[in-house]
């Protein structure tokens, strides 16, 4: 499960002029290629905020582009990658959203596996063995990974969204006349 945060891109009013006079397929393009550039800064920054515990979490922070080509609307996301550690079987994205906001206080009881009893067992931490069969879970805050990434990478975001679209629309702008010298 992932945070979406949406933005709005503000500042470079040329740029964004031109992509909006790009319409089709040559704008989409240049659109989705900048999005891509403006996702990577805060999921650099997310996965050095999260913490460590066996490195899973840290590995599986992706970003991915989701569009709507009719409406000319393109979307990143990041988070978890659905996809399990082959050594552990856990998944990330099962978790991750528990890390980033925390969960409330709540009752935790043991499930009876097999024909085994139903308790949990725990270490203490001088080293006392106890076993219970229901526990107060206290609660878990949460870090708000995905809030504390956005704020400390936006300016770099919107940096590196600007930058890409900037050198598209000159990428673009020379295909096009090659095409038209080869042509004309």
């Amino acid at each position: 499960m992932a945070t979406i945060i949406t933005g709005k891109v503000t500042g470079d009013k040329e740029a964004l002029a031109a992509i909006e006079q790009l319409k089709g397929t040559i704008g989409r393009r240049i659109l989705r290629k900048s999005i891509n550039a403006a996702a990577a800064p805060m999921r650099t920054q997310l996965r050095s905020m999260v913490p460590r515990d066996t490195g899973l979490l840290k590995k599986r922070i992706v970003s991915k582009l989701t569009s709507n080509a009719a409406e000319g609307k393109f979307q990143a996301t990041i988070g978890a990658r659905q996809q399990k550690d082959p050594k552990t079987g856990r998944s990330a994205s099962r978790y991750f959203h528990l890390v980033d906001k925390g969960f409330k206080a709540h009752k935790q009881e043991a499930k009876q596996l097999g024909g085994l009893s139903r308790s949990m067992r725990f270490v203490r931490s001088d080293g006392v063995v106890m076993y219970r069969r229901t526990i107060q879970h206290p609660g878990f805050r949460g870090y708000d990974l995905t809030g504390r990434a956005f704020r400390a990478a936006v300016n770099a975001s919107t940096r590196a969204f600007i930058a890409k679209s900037r050198t598209e629309i000159d990428n673009e702008a020379r295909k096009l006349a090659a095409k038209v010298k080869k042509n004309g």
